[in-house]
């Protein structure tokens, strides 16, 4: 069991409660700088409000600007909707004697429906103990939870168990290559344990399914309808694909990882659902031009969600046996496939010291032991895991349901902004036994 300092973890509890509006304002300053993505506009704006306050708690900030053809070539080719400069900021404060930390979250929200919310989505408003706007779950509370807890370890005076790479970054709601992967391939990341804040306040997370997205173009001959029989209906030759898909759907989704799911999707699965599973999804299909006349294209879009134990390339392999299958039964079928690797998956094994450092302080602030579980998502801490197998967890202030990431009214409690900020301030100024 770790041993949590009770006379300084209570001064921390103390004045973080006494910070309370603080904190809550500087989560209301960070919506209020809106950084939808797409386009990912206003990232600069968010880097330099943040670069200042981290620098006053003696932390060396760096800017860390994608360069123009890098964003480009491996970003903006992706999505064309995305524009601006991308700034991620690191913040250190290291030693080089004591082990080193990430502590991890990222600026960029998703976009809103702003005629789907009941409250101004960019205001942060606070009602019955919550407070409502984009990225108040996902995940700007953990940047305003960080810098909360920093300021209560200054104003306490202690002293810091980690060395410190604190990175604040872009584009993680849409990737492929989002700043944290940049990163990650320029050797930004360093440490020896990594700490997620994109996670939820109800689960401690240790790892992710992976992701890939898959296109079918299929190719047919354009008639006119009246003589469809003279030509050959792209969208009835999709229509053997997504047969094709759904079979073997059936059987991926048969699959299991070691990883246990988190209690809500056990519950509502009726616990068929027990581990993280992979899952083959069709997501998206276009075709015709006019109601009167055969389509020769026929384009359809989905993704694929596969476990840590699983192999990308496998992965892909199976996708295209799959395809060889149907074509071989109907000749006449032409189609071209396209893969994009998103994000890769990953896991920390549960008992892993790092896993049940962690654990046990949130067990002591919440007074009760979190959940365990994987995610059915995927998130970009894949890329730094590909690189460097370092043990990660995550954890944050949003709740699996009722915080409706990435939906309408997105909102946390404002108890849980708290929470996460004393747990940020015991895990950086405990040491890890």
């Amino acid at each position: 069991m770790q041993r949590i300092d009770k006379e300084s973890s209570q001064a921390i509890f103390d004045l973080a409660d006494k910070n309370k509006q603080k904190i809550v304002n500087l989560l209301v300053d960070l919506i209020r700088i809106q950084t939808p993505v797409p386009p990912g506009l206003n990232y600069e704006k968010a880097i330099e409000f943040l670069s200042p306050q981290f620098e006053s708690f003696g932390f060396t900030c760096t800017k860390h600007v994608m360069p123009e053809n890098t964003f480009l070539e491996k970003q903006k080719s992706t999505n064309q909707l995305l524009d601006g400069p991308r700034i991620n900021l690191q913040a250190e404060k290291k030693s080089g004697k004591k082990p080193g930390l990430v502590l991890y979250a990222h600026v960029d929200v998703v976009p809103v429906q702003e005629e789907s919310w009941t409250v101004p989505p960019w205001e942060g408003v606070i009602k019955d103990g919550k407070m409502y706007g984009r990225g108040t779950s996902d995940c700007k509370s953990s940047i305003a939870a960080i810098l909360g807890a920093l300021e209560t370890i200054s104003a306490l005076k202690l002293d810091l168990a980690f060395d410190l790479n604190i990175l604040i970054t872009t584009d993680e709601e849409v990737g492929p290559y989002s700043g944290l992967c940049w990163l990650a391939d320029m050797d930004v990341v360093w440490g020896d344990y990594f700490f997620c804040l994109d996670g939820s306040s109800d689960t401690l997370g240790i790892g992710a399914n992976g992701m890939l997205e898959w296109m079918v173009e299929v190719h047919g001959k354009s008639v006119h309808s009246g003589i469809s029989f003279l030509g050959q209906n792209a969208i009835e030759q999709t229509n053997l694909i997504i047969s094709g898909f759904l079979e073997l759907k059936n059987e991926i989704e048969k699959r299991r990882s070691v990883m246990p799911s988190s209690p809500e999707i056990q519950n509502q699965t009726g616990g068929k659902r027990a581990n993280i599973s992979p899952v083959l999804n069709v997501t998206m299909i276009n075709s015709g031009v006019k109601v009167n006349i055969v389509p020769d294209k026929c384009v359809i879009k989905g993704d694929r969600r596969y476990i840590p134990e699983e192999n990308i390339d496998d992965v892909i392999k199976e996708l295209e046996d799959k395809l060889a299958e149907i074509k071989n039964a109907h000749p006449e079928l032409s189609y071209e496939l396209k893969t994009r690797k998103i994000y890769g998956g990953y896991s920390t094994e549960p008992t892993h010291s790092w896993v049940s450092f962690v654990k046990n302080i949130i067990s002591y602030i919440k007074d009760e032991e979190p959940p365990i579980a994987g995610a059915q998502g995927s998130i970009d801490v894949g890329c730094v895991m590909e690189k460097r197998k370092i043990p990660q967890c995550a954890f944050g202030a949003g709740t699996t349901l009722e915080s409706r990431i990435h939906g309408h009214d997105e909102n946390i409690l404002v108890s849980d902004l708290l929470d996460l900020t004393k747990v940020i301030a015991l895990v950086i100024t405990n040491p890890l036994d």
